[in-house]
């Protein structure tokens, strides 16, 4: 019923989920989550989590903004029809409460330094430059990342960047798009007159008009 505050910040679900954990244990008086057998104490916890997003949830349906915020990971990645894995950034939380976490939100933005690789002329060695600070919105096979909004695939890292889709109530940016030039219709050719073109044929071999009746009679 809070009047005075338009956003609610997570900081950060990393630590939200660890402190889920800890309240698991002491429900179900357990010394580690792995004591409650093969897979049920991280169910619990992916419950627990669940009820939390419902809360935000209802917060959301109340007019207020919620932005949780996640340390990222390196992650081995391994695509079930595709040979090698590979190395991916990823929301440090567990493999039961990330895809909920990445399900329920509307962006998820992945933030980091955007570096320029520069040659020196004379020497010809190679060195980082810059180090802008960036979000990525979309999915990559480096990161995790999504939007709902129409964003570009990368953004400078300033609110004003994602004002529009939180001040508007979540409306998505109206895209950009041209319309494509239909192409030019071409003239259709005119059609023969048959007729005109079966009377030469019929005159020029002697064929009457009864003739080519009673033919197509019989």
């Amino acid at each position: 019923d809070e009047e005075d505050f338009k956003t609610v910040v997570i900081d950060t679900a990393d630590k939200l989920e660890q402190l889920i954990t800890t309240h698991v244990l002491e429900v179900h008086h357990l010394n580690s989550i792995e004591d409650a057998g093969y897979g049920k104490g991280s169910t619990c916890v992916a419950e627990e989590f669940s009820k939390f997003l419902r809360v935000c949830g209802q917060l959301i349906e109340a007019g207020k903004n919620v932005v949780i915020v996640a340390h990222a990971m390196m992650r081995k990645f391994e695509q079930p029809d595709e040979m090698g894995a590979y190395d991916r950034w990823e929301m440090k939380l567990t493999r039961q409460v990330s895809p909920m976490l990445k399900e329920w939100a509307d962006m998820v933005l992945f933030a980091n330094y955007k570096t320029y690789v520069v040659e020196d002329d004379k020497t010809k060695s190679k060195k980082a430059q810059g180090g802008k600070r960036v979000m990525y919105t979309t999915h990559n096979p480096c990161w995790d990342a999504k939007n709902r909004y129409g964003f570009k695939d990368c953004l400078d890292f300033d609110y004003k960047e994602i004002e529009a889709a939180i001040t508007d109530g979540g409306k998505a940016p109206e895209k950009i798009t041209q319309k494509k030039a239909e192409p030019k219709a071409e003239p259709k050719p005119e059609k023969p007159d048959v007729y005109q073109i079966l009377k030469g044929l019929m005159e020029k071999d002697g064929i009457s008009e009864k003739r080519l009746a009673n033919a197509v009679a019989s």
